[in-house]
């Protein structure tokens, strides 16, 4: 599972900085048989957290991928509506997922997420920015969705 978690050069700019190996309570969420997490910081503010969870089931991980996903992406009241900007031009090959931003008024930060089921595992992928960064965004989903299409196309059919 390790090799599925995002690391340093996966992001476009050459400032983020991983905050420690992936590990199981990295993840921001408590579900699945098995799950890692990690974070990262650039220096200027950004912050990005993912999560791999991996389930007995394709039907458990697709159940989850519904309670999780109204969950992800609530609104909170400081909170613009999430929504799908045009820059974001992704096509992941996902068995199903959401991507979404909006705006944190009260933190005064860009927020992007992404989360998708392949097979067993679920993916969640946060990144606040103070600037847009739809583009960092998509490239980063970009390596994600190829990482899991590597994993996939080594399994034995």
């Amino acid at each position: 599972m390790e090799g599925l978690i995002l690391n340093e050069a996966s992001f476009p700019s050459g400032d983020w900085q991983q905050l420690g190996a992936p590990r199981p309570r990295g993840a921001p969420s408590s579900v699945g048989v098995e799950k890692l997490g990690t974070s990262f910081t650039a220096e200027q503010g950004e912050v990005a957290v993912m999560g791999v969870y991996r389930f007995s089931t394709e039907k458990t991980a697709e159940r989850s991928f519904h309670d999780l996903g109204q969950t992800w992406f609530r609104e909170s009241p400081h909170e613009t509506t999430w929504f799908v900007p045009e820059q974001i031009n992704v096509n992941p090959t996902a068995d199903r997922y959401r991507l979404a931003c909006n705006y944190d008024t009260a933190l005064e930060v860009h927020q992007c997420r992404f989360f998708a089921q392949y097979g067993v595992y679920l993916i969640e992928l946060s990144l606040r920015t103070r600037e847009s960064s739809e583009d960092m965004f998509s490239i980063i989903v970009d390596q994600i969705d190829a990482r899991f299409a590597e994993c996939r196309a080594s399994i034995p059919k």
